[in-house]
């Protein structure tokens, strides 16, 4: 009997320690998947490379990948130089692709593209896209980002508001691609912005389907008190809503924060973007902002995976580097953490995992593409929509949040164009 029963206990306290080393290990292999990789828009549009290695030289973690915008009045004569830029400094190019054709900024070219007005552009866009790989290595053939058509619920793009046509034209050039061969070489990313300013309020509406899409995205800023109807808002406040939309609806797909940025407390409110707010953020601290930030995303965002700062000037003070500007120190308390990482997470496992970024090129150089083998971690999808589920979010200010919706939908004409204006300036910057 005795005997019996010490038989019994063993087995208790063994079983005991099975699932606490079960459960020991599921927290370890959780910690060790939930990171961050960096990301940023730099001047130039990629144009400058010295610009790209200026930032990655101030971050706390290097950059694992470069935001470039472009736009159909654009082909890779222009992209091979941007993205060899980015790729021979050893990060992925990120392509903001918007379906708008320069000439014609206020059509609405998805009808268009869906009915295959664009196939000839298209082909030719895949085409050069192959030829630019094929000068690196076989072995270490870099991948890019594809942000299509991003901030389609905002009312500010000529491809804004039409959830179906955006649908149809997305879903289009996919298949065209895979008939080219070449969607095993992107992840594509699909990018709302972070309110709803359209007549649809109801991101779902845009989502083309999972078999279309490696990344959900976000983009959203802290426009402090500049216009009349916002306030100086927290990451939280910034991007909770249409997060917990993510990760509800798309739980097994990584997030990433395609633009990201804070105004300055000192900024003054300009007439000229139609900000017609005041100065009463001016004791606000940018620093602590973009510090909060990256706590924020490692206590309760684990679905975001990926975060791209916006560090230019434009209609406010978004960046962290130039001499009047400030939130870098706070920005690289934050990444000193070991939850955001110098290496690309890929959305997919295709072969490509790994550790460790390897070195870049020697910064200054002018050469043409050179062999580089990036370095990757790949994000399980069923880890991540555990990660999705497994923390809370911090309430959010709901009436701040509602009247700054409300206020950007209620813009004049006027001011809505210089927006307008304002946005599609980064496809300008060299």
């Amino acid at each position: 009997m005795l005997q019996d029963s010490a038989k019994s206990a063993t087995r208790t306290v063994l079983s005991r320690i099975f699932v606490s080393t079960i459960l020991l290990l599921l927290a370890v292999h959780s910690s060790a998947h939930s990171r961050v990789m960096l990301g940023a828009f730099v001047p130039g549009n990629g144009w400058k490379q010295e610009n790209i290695y200026s930032l990655n030289n101030k971050l706390q973690k290097k950059l694992s990948f470069i935001n470039l915008f472009s736009a159909f009045s654009e082909d890779w004569d222009q992209l091979y130089w941007q993205t060899s830029k980015v790729a021979n400094a050893g990060m992925v190019p990120m392509i903001s692709w918007m379906p708008l054709d320069q000439n014609r900024k206020d059509t609405n070219i998805l009808p268009e593209i869906t009915a295959g007005l664009w196939d000839e552009y298209l082909i030719e866009w895949s085409s050069r896209f192959k030829a630019w790989r094929s000068n690196y290595d076989e072995h270490a053939m870099p991948t890019i980002l594809l942000r299509f058509g991003h901030e389609f619920n905002g009312n500010w793009y000529s491809y804004s508001d039409t959830p179906d046509a955006y649908k149809n034209a997305y879903r289009y050039i996919h298949h065209l691609f895979e008939q080219q061969g070449i969607n095993g070489y992107i992840e594509w990313v699909w990018c709302a912005n972070n309110l709803n300013i359209d007549s649809t309020n109801d991101i779902t509406r845009y989502y083309p389907g999972d078999d279309y899409v490696d990344w959900t995205s976000i983009d959203g800023y802290n426009w402090g008190t500049n216009y009349s109807w916002t306030d100086w808002e927290s990451f939280t406040d910034v991007y909770a809503d249409t997060y917990s939309t993510l990760v509800t609806n798309y739980p097994d797909k990584p997030i990433l924060i395609a633009e990201f940025g804070s105004a300055e407390p000192q900024d003054v409110p300009d007439p000229a973007w139609g900000q017609n707010g005041d100065n009463s953020d001016i004791s606000k601290n940018k620093d602590v902002w973009s510090n909060n930030m990256l706590v924020a995303l490692e206590e309760h965002f684990p679905a975001i995976r990926a975060i791209a700062l916006f560090n230019i000037n434009k209609e406010l003070g978004w960046s962290i580097t130039e001499s009047q500007n400030t939130g870098l120190s706070g920005m690289n308390l934050g990444l000193s953490s070991d939850y955001y990482v110098s290496w690309f997470l890929s959305a997919r496992d295709d072969g490509r995992a790994g550790t460790e970024k390897p070195e870049s090129k020697t910064e200054g150089s002018a050469e043409p593409p050179i062999a580089f083998a990036y370095g990757y971690n790949v994000i399980s999808p069923e880890m991540q929509k555990r990660l999705a589920e497994s923390r809370p979010l911090p309430p959010v200010k709901r009436e701040n949040v509602d009247k700054t919706r409300q206020g950007f939908l209620s813009m004049s004409n006027v001011d809505k164009a210089q927006l307008s204006k304002s946005k599609l300036s980064v496809l300008d910057e060299k």
